[in-house]
């Protein structure tokens, strides 16, 4: 059995989290005045936390409901855990019943685990799709898509334009990358040139291109609108229009971080380019692989020394270069400092072991066990099933700033580790 200290362990594990969580809250948001996804590990934690209650007690109708609740919650608030969720709760039941051959228990716990992240995102979806004609859970899926095609051929324009073609991407499509905006830098009152490949990934072609406009967050869609009226795309310059006019009417609607990627039209263009991304592994699978391969090393490279690159005025040898990093030192920087590189040795160890459990645990699930008795589930394997899909959306699918997005897995992790430091992960005790 798993070991009763288990779920006190997760328990305790969820309220340092919850101060973790609420820490970072602060001093990204007051401190530095930026960022918008670190309270994701709060419902990570929560989602960690009910998983942990299901494995020990998998029979219970109240933690099955509970995983549901935390499910939706993550579901709602993260656009890729709405891909992740769902199939670690289906992989993560499937591996609990499956082997015992109880496939009535099995149907019953998944729709149980489903149904509230279902009716969240299928809200979600509906929402967006009568808002911005998207019909996932958010508009900057197919932008993110695309950034990945723009790696594997290395920024190269004239080869990205003839994937386009080969796509059959419309004509707007191929103008709006060709006309791609970047912001205008508030201080120099020049466009700021680092930027130009995120806007021809979004196709953002609509920031003013003087300082008249102090404000750089600020839109010009006119030249936008202008092209699609003339090539007669009158479907496409209504939704334009209304991004154009809430800009104007609706403030709220173009607040927060990075509002630039708010309108309408991110997820009109995005649509197209997810057709991109499947033409680009087919036309160029080297260059694919080769930009999975790198976003999974630093995934895995640079992902634990998140906090350490945050807390970093100037780049170094660990830490990477522009990505979160503070104007200023901080009080009692050092410490953190420590504690910042304490966490990337766990989590290098913690992510490398999951790593090379997978191949023993695939082959010990696949063995044929007749006798119920003999069932065992590894439990590590069980929580790390949200880690490696994690690492495969963002490695794969999304990209560009991994390390950051490591902090999503920062709950696993730390349980993970646990696990590892406790002796719980030990193949004696590491069962169920």
């Amino acid at each position: 059995m798993l070991l009763k200290g288990s779920v006190q362990t997760s328990e305790s594990l969820f309220f340092i989290l919850i101060l973790f969580s609420t820490a970072l809250i602060p001093f990204e948001l007051w401190w530095e005045g930026m960022h918008y996804d670190h309270h994701t590990i709060f419902f990570t934690s929560l989602f960690a936390w009910s998983l942990v209650k299901l494995i020990t007690n998998k029979n219970s109708f109240g933690n099955a409901l509970l995983v549901s609740v935390a499910a939706a919650l993550l579901v709602a608030q993260s656009a890729a855990n709405s891909a992740i969720v769902p199939v670690s709760l289906v992989l993560i039941i499937s591996c609990l019943y499956f082997p015992e051959r109880k496939f009535k228990q099995l149907t019953m716990s998944l729709i149980v685990v489903l149904i509230l992240p279902a009716i969240v995102l299928i809200a979600v979806s509906k929402k967006n799709q009568s808002a911005g004609n998207e019909s996932l859970t958010s508009n900057k899926g197919g932008p993110a898509m695309m950034m990945v095609v723009q790696r594997a051929y290395n920024y190269d324009v004239n080869r990205i334009r003839n994937v386009m073609k080969e796509s059959g991407a419309p004509d707007w499509y191929i103008w709006a990358y060709d006309h791609a905006t970047p912001p205008v830098d508030p201080v120099t009152g020049k466009p700021s040139d680092g930027w130009m490949n995120l806007a021809q990934a979004f196709g953002i072609c609509f920031y003013p291109s003087t300082r008249e406009n102090k404000n750089v967050w600020n839109y010009q869609f006119d030249p936008l609108l202008v092209y699609l009226r003339q090539n007669g795309s009158i479907d496409l310059a209504a939704a334009v229009e209304a991004d154009s006019t809430d800009a104007v009417n609706k403030p709220y609607r173009f607040a927060g971080y990075s509002p630039e990627l708010s309108p309408r039209w991110i997820g009109i263009y995005g649509d197209v380019s997810k057709k991109m991304f499947f033409k680009a592994i087919e036309k160029n699978p080297v260059g694919m692989f080769r930009s999975f391969f790198i976003q999974q090393a630093i995934f895995a490279a640079y992902g634990p020394l998140f906090p350490y690159n945050a807390i970093k005025d100037k780049p170094s040898l660990l830490a990477r270069s522009g990505i979160r990093s503070l104007r200023s030192p901080i009080p009692l920087q050092p410490l953190f400092i420590f504690a910042a590189l304490l966490f990337a040795i766990l989590g290098w160890i913690t992510y490398l072991r999951v790593l090379l459990n997978i191949p023993e645990a695939a082959i010990d699930f696949f063995k044929t066990k007749k006798q119920q008795a003999k069932v065992h589930i590894n439990v590590f394997l069980l929580l790390s099933i949200p880690v490696i899909l994690l690492a495969v959306v963002y490695s794969c699918l999304v990209g560009g700033e991994n390390d950051r997005y490591f902090m999503q897995a920062t709950p696993y992790i730390v349980l993970l580790a646990t696990i590892i430091v406790s002796g719980i992960g030990s193949n004696k005790n590491n069962r169920v």
